[in-house]
C-alpha cells in the first residue's frame, strides 16, 4: 500500500475505521527507489492500493512513473478525488489500470459502504479520464468497475 490514509469510512476497511495497528502515513519515495533498484527488474505488477486511498499520496504520480520505469504494470483503485490535474498526470505517466470503486447505482446505495464518498464525484472522474484520454490519444489506463454487491 502506498498510504494508510483515507477520507472515507468504509465498513470493512481498517484504515477508514481507524482500526489499524500502524500510524497513518505514506510510502517513502527514497525507500521505494531502493526497493526498485534491488528487485524492480523482477517485478511484473504493482497494485498501488489496498487499505488506503492511493490518490491521497502527495507523490502518487511520481510513484507510478518510477514503477513504470521498470516496465512494471501499475494499478490503482478508488477514484474518490477532486484533483483532476492528478488524474491527467496519472494518464500522462502511463498508469496501466484503474479500478473505480463504484458500489452502487445511487448515492444512497453507494454510501452504504463508501461512507463519506460521492458517487457523482467518482462517475465524473471516470468520464473525465475517458474524455482526457480520447483528447490526448492515450490508451491507458484501462478501467474496470469495482463493485461490491449489497
Amino acid at each position: 500500500d502506498v498510504t494508510y490514509v483515507c477520507t472515507l469510512r468504509c465498513y470493512y476497511c481498517p484504515t477508514g475505521k481507524k482500526q489499524y495497528e500502524r500510524k497513518p502515513g505514506f510510502l517513502d519515495l527514497a525507500n521505494l527507489k531502493k526497493f526498485l533498484e534491488k528487485v524492480g527488474k523482477y517485478l511484473y505488477i504493482a497494485h498501488l492500493f489496498s487499505w488506503g486511498e492511493p490518490l491521497l499520496h502527495p507523490d502518487i504520480s511520481e510513484i507510478v512513473h518510477l514503477v513504470r520505469h521498470y516496465n512494471v504494470f501499475t494499478s490503482i483503485a478508488n477514484l474518490n478525488t477532486k484533483n483532476v490535474g492528478l488524474l491527467e498526470k496519472l494518464c500522462d505517466d502511463s498508469l496501466d489500470y484503474l479500478a473505480p470503486s463504484i458500489d452502487g447505482a445511487t448515492q444512497d446505495v453507494y454510501s452504504q459502504y463508501r461512507v463519506g464518498g460521492s458517487l457523482d464525484l467518482v462517475l465524473s472522474n471516470v468520464r473525465y479520464v475517458i474524455e482526457y484520454n480520447r483528447k490526448k490519444g492515450l490508451s491507458n489506463p484501462s478501467m474496470e468497475w469495482q463493485y461490491l454487491i449489497f
